[in-house]
C-alpha cells in the first residue's frame, strides 16, 4: 500500500526507471492484487475486492492531500515574490507600507531608522552599475546580521534601506553599530577594495496622528540632513518637540 501510494503521487522516484507513474501504480496493483488473492485461497473475489477498496481510496485521498500542499507552497511563494526585492532579497516598499500601516492601525509604538549610502552615484559612475548592485547586496547582508528578530529591513528604493525597530530605546544604538562598523569594512569588486560610507535619519513614532509618508517623510528628512552635512552620521527627528533635528556623536 505504502510503495503504491508513493508512487502514484510522484513522491518517490527510483533513477533509472522510466516507467510512466501511473503504469507503475497499476503495476503494483496488480502484483499486490494477486499476492492477496493467492493469500485468500478459496476467497478470490474478496481479496480482490478487499485490496481495490483499501489502496484506492487510500490513493485518492494521498493524491489530493499532496495537491493541496503544493498548491498551499505555491500561494506562499507568490506571496512571498510580492513583497520581496529582488535584487537585495530583502523586504520591499510594499511590505514597508503594509506593516507600518498595521502598525499605525494597532497604536504600537516603533523607531523608522531610514539609511541612504553616500556617494553611491560616484561609485556607480567610477565602476559601473554592476558595482553598485553588489554593494547593494552586500550591505544588505551585513544590516540583516546586526538585527534582532523582531527588526525588519526593507528596500525602500535605490539606495535607500528602511528598518522598523520595534523597540525603539534600540533604535539609536543600532544605528551607530551599523554606521561605526560598516566604516571598518570593505567591499570587494574586480580586485579592487571600496569603502562606503552610510547616513541614517532615525524617527521615533508614538501613535501620534500620522500616517505612513509622513513617518517616511520625517525619517528621511533626517537623513538627508545627515548627508547634507557632510555624511557617514546619524541624525535623529526629536518628534516631541515638532520638526527639530540633532546631530548624533558617533562613539
Amino acid at each position: 500500500v505504502v510503495a503504491v501510494i508513493s508512487f502514484s503521487t510522484g513522491k518517490l522516484e527510483l533513477e533509472g526507471l522510466t516507467f510512466d507513474k501511473n503504469s507503475v501504480y497499476y503495476l503494483y496493483v496488480l502484483i499486490l492484487t494477486i499476492l492477496l488473492v493467492y493469500s485468500f485461497v478459496d476467497r478470490h473475489l474478496i481479496g480482490v475486492i478487499l485490496i481495490y477498496s483499501i489502496i484506492l481510496p487510500l490513493q485518492r485521498i494521498t493524491q489530493l492531500y499532496f495537491h493541496n500542499v503544493k498548491q498551499k507552497e505555491e500561494l506562499e511563494e507568490k506571496n512571498k515574490e510580492l513583497i520581496t526585492d529582488t535584487l537585495t532579497q530583502t523586504y520591499n516598499y510594499k511590505y514597508l507600507e503594509q506593516t507600518m500601516q498595521e502598525k499605525i492601525n494597532n497604536k504600537e509604538c516603533f523607531s523608522m531608522i531610514f539609511i541612504n549610502l553616500d556617494k553611491f552615484k560616484q561609485l556607480n559612475d567610477t565602476y559601473g552599475h554592476s558595482a553598485g548592485n553588489v554593494a547593494l547586496q552586500n550591505l544588505t547582508v551585513f544590516i540583516k546580521n546586526k538585527l534582532e528578530d523582531q527588526d525588519i529591513l526593507c528596500r525602500y528604493g535605490g539606495d535607500e534601506f528602511c528598518i522598523i525597530v520595534s523597540d525603539k530605546e534600540k533604535a539609536l544604538n543600532l544605528a551607530n553599530i551599523i554606521i561605526n562598523e560598516n566604516n571598518e569594512r570593505y567591499i570587494e569588486y574586480e580586485g579592487n577594495q571600496i569603502q562606503l560610507h552610510l547616513s541614517a535619519g532615525i524617527y521615533d513614532y508614538e501613535t501620534k496622528e500620522h500616517n505612513f509618508l509622513d513617518i517616511i517623510n520625517e525619517a528621511d528628512q533626517a537623513m538627508y540632513l545627515a548627508k547634507k552635512s557632510g555624511g557617514n552620521k546619524i541624525i535623529k527627528c526629536n518628534a516631541k518637540v515638532g520638526i527639530n533635528y540633532e546631530a548624533i556623536d558617533k562613539k
